[in-house]
């Protein structure tokens, strides 16, 4: 008797939860409105807060050799001027690479943001290729932006966090960029 008690009890709540849906997508609103489907986006990340002058902007690396400058040291150093989809003024690679003492022959990891701000990007290229045509310039907020004449505009980064300089390869065929979403 009480498997039966158990069973009108349960069957209500089988109907109600399984419905009459028949799994596809509805085609108008409650209120006969046409259903206009929702398309997920990515997360963004969070906008990035002014830097500080005190605020290291900026992690260089080569071998053991780090430069951390902070904003105010940054903007102390020697700004060359670029025409890279307009002026562009900030610091080359070749001073950066200078402060650690990386070779020529180096190739340069860049950390920092896809261009429109929205995921953690990387790229990578011979110092060669980037230490006079390329630039790290301040935006309004502090933080550094990547620009290059030689560098396509897609790979251009926002907020550039850190650069790594590496040893090139004993049997290199040439700089190969990469990129990491």
């Amino acid at each position: 008797m009480r498997f039966w008690y158990s069973a009108l009890v349960a069957l209500p709540l089988l109907f109600v939860a399984c419905g009459d849906d028949d799994g596809g997508t509805p085609t108008t609103t409650a209120d006969g409105g046409a259903f206009s489907p929702v398309t997920p986006t990515q997360p963004s990340l969070p906008t990035p807060t002014p830097v500080a002058d005190t605020a290291t902007v900026v992690t260089v690396v080569w071998q053991d050799k780090t430069y951390a400058p902070t904003l105010a040291e940054l903007k102390q150093l020697a700004q060359t001027e670029i025409d890279a989809d307009g002026k562009r003024r900030g610091v080359s690679f070749a001073t950066l690479a200078a402060k650690v003492g990386a070779q020529p022959t180096a190739f340069v990891t860049i950390q920092g943001l896809t261009a429109d701000r929205s995921r953690p990007a990387t790229v990578r290229f011979a110092l060669a290729d980037l230490a006079t045509t390329s630039v790290l310039a301040l935006d309004d907020q502090g933080h550094l932006d990547f620009y290059s004449t030689k560098v396509p505009k897609e790979q251009w980064m926002d907020v550039i966090t850190g650069l790594a300089f590496t040893a090139a390869p004993a049997a290199s065929s040439g700089a190969t960029p990469t990129r990491s979403p």
